[in-house]
């Protein structure tokens, strides 16, 4: 069998990479995005370095350490774990495939990550992102927001959602989300969010099918994004919003107003209390404050 039959192109193989994690793994887009990214770097720094495309083969630790030479210095230490961790994953799809025995990046030993708090808006600029009147959509859009805010949810989360995964208990609405690793869950969006999406609906029709959507369908993100720009230069906050940021800001407000870590970890859809802490925001101040109302002989 010739060489290049028992190795193919490895770029053609993340090709088939990505759909997998897609409609398999159900990846984010934003994942999927960027281990696209990564892998496509990883086969130009290749061929740079060799001057013809990379294969299945040459997924190596000796190829993966020049990689990490060639951009030392160009990302900071978050970006190259997290493309060595997108190698990684490509490399268990290709033993998947049967096209290598040893996934090799398995032994690359992923760089140290310090912990990074999340940016997160004031329960201010929260408010006036929810509130904004301005704009093309209006009503959907609030509703949009306030389903993000109230509810914390990734923005894939919030976009799938359908009109039968809304559960109205009197003036308050929970949704059904499907999120990372297929697994179901129920989230309370709150009073604001049931008023908005009431009124968003009630204009919209009883049309079936997605809750959120354009006039070319069920809303995408790319959308989503643009329009929290818009709105977060009419609020007045300025233009670096985007929809994580609201999660994050849904997390912190809810702790710093008391509520259970365990209760946020659910509401977030978060296996592990190590996932949870890199979206709560707190200073010295929030602590003692949460300490003085918790802790029995505080006062």
């Amino acid at each position: 069998m010739p060489e290049d039959a028992v190795h193919p192109d490895l770029a053609t193989v993340a090709a088939d990479f990505i759909a997998y994690l897609a409609g398999v793994r159900r990846y984010s887009p934003h994942t999927l995005r960027a281990y696209g990214v990564d892998v496509r770097e990883f086969c130009r720094g290749f061929a740079l370095r060799h001057g013809r495309p990379a294969t299945t083969a040459d997924l190596s630790r000796q190829e993966l350490r020049a990689e990490c030479a060639r951009v030392f210095g160009r990302l900071r230490a978050s970006s190259l774990a997290r493309r060595l961790s997108a190698l990684r994953t490509l490399g268990d799809f290709i033993i998947l495939r049967g096209l290598a025995r040893e996934n090799q990046a398995r032994w690359m030993r992923l760089p140290k990550v310090g912990p990074r708090l999340a940016e997160v808006l004031t329960e201010v600029q929260a408010a006036a992102l929810c509130e904004v009147t301005s704009g093309r959509h209006t009503v959907r859009n609030q509703a949009l927001v306030e389903v993000l805010y109230g509810a914390g949810l990734r923005v894939s989360e919030c976009l799938q959602l359908d009109l039968a995964d809304l559960i109205w208990e009197a003036d308050n609405v929970l949704v059904r989300v499907l999120g990372k690793g297929q697994r179901e869950r129920q989230v309370p969006a709150g009073r604001a969010a049931a008023a908005a999406l009431r009124l968003y609906l009630s204009e919209r029709g009883p049309a079936g099918g997605a809750v959120f959507v354009s006039r070319h369908g069920r809303l995408r993100d790319r959308g989503v994004r643009a329009m929290l720009r818009t709105r977060a230069a009419a609020a007045g906050i300025g233009p670096a919003v985007w929809p994580h940021l609201l999660r994050h800001s849904c997390a912190t407000h809810m702790l710093r107003r008391g509520c259970d870590l365990r209760i946020i970890m659910d509401q977030l859809g978060h296996r592990s209390l190590r996932s949870t802490q890199g979206y709560l925001h707190l200073d010295l101040g929030d602590l003692i404050r949460i300490y003085r109302r918790a802790h029995p002989r505080a006062a």
